[in-house]
């Protein structure tokens, strides 16, 4: 997912040493499109004396050295195979083992300043002035934030294809059907609730380039780059000016993540995402994002002096086509912290947690042993890291920055504590809630599938603590019974990982029981998704469409019930008893020491000597991939948790 905005093509370095003179960033797009520069020339010649238009064209040719499209049989034959999913829901084993390997440095790179043709820029510049300056909010938008949020014809590597009069023709006459007032935020809501109506297939199978507009249009398919890319066809088509906003590397979750943004009259862009969000003002996702980037399509301002050159510099903090706009969403603020000056390089690079390493995300300047970071998401955990001789490493403590100003996670070696550690990444609240929803849950046993007779065997009165496996109920059945209901409280789904019953014969070996209904079964597939309640994995679970549902077991045969043992829907991030752990504290340039491996007794683990004010890390060395960094305050683990 990271691809596009790591990704540098040729022009980048060629154009930031020429930014002082259009005239020879033009020159330069020129010579590069070699024997295709008639054909830019043409589109010069056309506009010559159009004003804006003209600049409009000169803004595209002159950042084109950068854009190319991918060609390949092979290409076009994963894309279809990806189509697949859409029309059978799932691809055969063959298919995933045959492409999984699949990359783009495969295909053939086609450079757009080579082979692309006046009538088609000549096409896209026109139909975009048409929607600039037909639509009422068009009035508030710049031209030079025109050239950013309406006008590009591409986005990134996709193919080269005149997407925009198709779009056009497919949404206008919807969007005039469900608004003809003037305000672009109540527009793209009402879309959207229009849009959302498109079953998007959310898949991230295969190393693909961008998709493209046409493939997206027939296939709504790909993962959050790729729902972006089409609301940004959709809306430029109409005139909406959008653009693509990204963080590189989550502080929370290992990802990248990319959404929209809709300038409003008002000049403030708001973000939104198909898939999760109301277009609204004042709206957020509540995701932790650290530093945000917008994806651009003309080349950006150095950051810093220097920055483009640095061969010393990670790559995607080297990209001139994106834009910092992290004070759009937490204001501007800096934050100034001690670094080591002996081991920095020209830069320092403030990064966020990863269990392979730091991740950089943000470059800053230092003197004299302070670096000054500017723009960071208040409460994310960052450290600053600097390459010098090709090394990078930490060059400071990690740190926060704070309503009360910058804290610093310096461990004291001279004064430690005891710590009981019971989670490894935090606890995200849509899983607390799945874990909540077992309370109320009714167990009935039952001699007939229809439950006209029924003995109620036992209620869930509270949320078991720590949700750890294996949470064990004490049951004794009046009479042996053959059919068992697990029912829901009325407001609240099923949402359940694993169930399973136990008789005083044989209190070790769990009954063999299979589905016989449930509320949501329809079809053979539905009995497959609730079986996964009962299929000895903990980490599959299945969750009812419906609240207030039940599904009913068969034993095969009557039997007497005296255990009954669950686990809730979980993220596998608690303490397991038989897994080994590792704990660390983070020590600056000396990085990560260990205070020991564990092996888990119980659902808890407990560490002597710990240094106070440390950040640490806790990895599971049996499992698991899900990790992330806390630090201890009154006694108990706080992470950087997601709003949602």
């Amino acid at each position: 997912m990271k691809q596009t905005i790591n990704i540098l093509l040729l022009g980048t370095l060629i154009l930031s040493g020429c930014c002082s003179s259009a005239n020879r960033r033009l020159d330069a797009a020129l010579e590069f499109a070699g024997d295709n520069r008639s054909e830019l020339e043409q589109v010069l010649e056309h506009y010559k004396d159009s004003g804006e238009k003209y600049n409009a064209a000169r803004f595209l040719i002159e950042n084109m050295p950068r854009y190319f499209s991918y060609e390949g049989e092979r290409l076009d034959s994963v894309k279809a195979v990806k189509a697949e999913i859409i029309k059978k829901g799932f691809l055969t084993d063959e298919q995933k083992n045959k492409w999984k390997g699949f990359s783009p440095k495969e295909l053939i790179r086609v450079y757009d300043a080579k082979v692309i043709k006046a009538a088609f820029l000549i096409d896209n510049i026109d139909l975009a002035f048409s929607v600039w300056k037909g639509k009422p909010w068009g009035r508030s938008v710049s031209f030079n934030d025109f050239c950013e949020f309406i006008l590009p014809y591409r986005l990134a590597d996709e193919p080269l294809e005149n997407w925009r009069r198709t779009y056009y023709d497919r949404f206008s006459a919807l969007l005039d059907s469900l608004y003809q007032g003037n305000d672009p935020v109540v527009a793209t809501d009402s879309l959207y609730g229009a849009l959302k109506k498109i079953t998007w297939k959310y898949n991230l199978s295969f190393n693909l380039p961008a998709l493209g507009a046409t493939f997206l249009l027939n296939n709504p398919i790909g993962g959050c780059k790729e729902v972006s890319d089409f609301t940004v066809y959709v809306m430029r088509a109409l005139g909406f000016p959008v653009a693509i906003d990204a963080y590189l590397y989550s502080p929370v979750n290992r990802y990248a993540h990319y959404w929209n943004v809709l300038q409003d009259t008002t000049g403030i862009n708001i973000p939104f995402w198909l898939l999760d969000t109301k277009v609204q003002r004042g709206g957020t996702d509540g995701r932790k994002k650290g530093k945000v980037y917008r994806l651009c399509y003309g080349l950006q301002k150095e950051k810093l002096k220097g920055l483009f050159a640095s061969e010393e510099t990670p790559a995607s903090l080297r990209n001139g086509y994106v834009k910092d706009v992290t004070h759009e969403y937490f204001g501007k603020n800096t934050s100034e912290i001690e670094v080591d000056s002996r081991l920095c390089g020209e830069f320092v690079y403030p990064a966020v947690f990863r269990k392979e390493g730091w991740y950089p995300v943000d470059v800053a300047e230092h003197h004299n042993g302070k670096a000054t970071i500017r723009n960071i998401e208040p409460d994310v955990t960052f450290i600053p890291l600097s390459s010098k001789d090709r090394r990078v490493r930490a060059v400071g403590y990690p740190f926060q920055l704070t309503a009360s100003g910058v804290r610093s996670f310096r461990p004291d070696q001279q004064k430690t504590e005891r710590v009981t550690l019971r989670r490894k990444y935090a606890l995200r609240r849509k899983i607390e809630a799945s874990l909540k929803s077992v309370k109320g849950t009714c167990i009935e046993g039952s001699s007939t599938p229809t439950f006209q007779r029924a003995e109620l065997l036992h209620t869930i009165t509270s949320v078991p603590y720590p949700y750890m496996d294996n949470n064990v109920v004490s049951l004794c059945s009046a009479a042996p019974y053959r059919y068992i209901r697990y029912s829901s409280a009325p407001d609240e789904p099923i949402d359940m990982a694993e169930l399973s019953f136990y008789t005083a014969s044989a209190p070790d070996e769990k009954i063999e029981m299979k589905v016989y209904s449930a509320s949501d079964i329809h079809l053979d597939k539905d009995r497959a998704k609730v079986a996964k309640m009962i299929d000895g994995e903990h980490l599959t679970y299945y969750t009812s469409a419906m609240k207030g549902a039940n599904v009913i077991f068969d034993l095969g045969r009557p039997q007497s019930i005296k255990k009954m043992v669950y686990t809730p829907h979980t993220d596998g991030n608690f303490i397991y008893q038989g897994d080994e752990y590792e704990l660390y504290y983070q020590n600056g340039a000396h990085g990560w020491v260990s205070l020991g491996r564990k092996t888990a007794v119980e659902a808890q683990l407990v560490y002597e000597n710990v240094p106070v004010n440390a950040l640490l890390w806790l990895t599971n060395l049996s499992r698991g991939r899900d990790e992330q960094v806390f630090y201890i305050e009154d006694g108990e683990q706080v992470f950087v948790l997601n709003d949602k």
